[in-house]
């Protein structure tokens, strides 16, 4: 039981710190698109709220299993979304007529790695105007896991927030099945003890 708390409230010290962290980062990742920043953010709203749920319900054992389970299955959902984002980056490379926007200092950057396109200034000549800030010059860029960098990493941004976003979706209803059909194995606390849940009680 000791053991059980002290992991619990360690989990719940290093979870805030690290979801606000996460949120924070989310305004760039991927491209830092409304999609994929609205996936974070509500990624992050869920897990600390079913969290501090959990932890507030504590001596309700009943309750306290629900919510941790929840937590759990939310922190997983990113797992889930890697592979669903591995598999529609693929499809939308097959199809083709997918495009996002990157800046010309993003596209800067990628040259000066080595990742970029053989003629910079042949393919994206609006980045050769010196007297605009290339912050604020957009790119459209074609999606596809065949070509260069940027059009692989062009299908890494388009997907992940829709990756994300399905990823949340399957995990809520996929933990909320799962407690549904475990109830009769809910427990609750008596004194110090945790007994399966007797006929009769509520």
């Amino acid at each position: 039981m000791v053991l059980h708390r002290i992991n619990g409230y360690l989990t719940l010290a290093l979870l805030i710190p690290g979801t606000i962290s996460g949120a924070i980062v989310g305004r760039r990742a991927f491209g830092g698109s409304p999609n994929t920043q609205s996936a974070y953010y509500a990624s992050a709203i869920m897990i600390v709220g079913a969290a501090l749920m959990g932890i507030s319900n504590v001596r309700n054992t009943r309750l306290h299993r629900k919510w941790m389970l929840r937590t759990v299955a939310y922190l997983a959902a990113p797992i889930t979304t890697r592979i669903i984002a591995l598999i529609a980056r693929e499809i939308v490379g097959m199809i083709g007529s997918y495009f996002d926007v990157w800046t010309c200092d993003e596209l800067a950057f990628l040259q000066s790695t080595g990742q970029g396109v053989p003629d910079f200034l042949n393919a994206y000549p609006q980045c050769g105007d010196t007297t605009v800030n290339p912050s604020t010059i957009h790119v459209p860029i074609q999606a596809s896991t065949k070509a260069y960098p940027v059009n692989y990493g062009t299908s890494v941004r388009l997907t992940f927030g829709m990756g994300l976003w399905i990823a949340i979706v399957l995990h809520v209803i996929g933990v909320e099945i799962y407690i549904r059909s475990t109830e009769a194995a809910n427990q609750h606390r008596r004194g110090f003890v945790l007994d399966r849940k007797k006929d009769g009680d509520h």
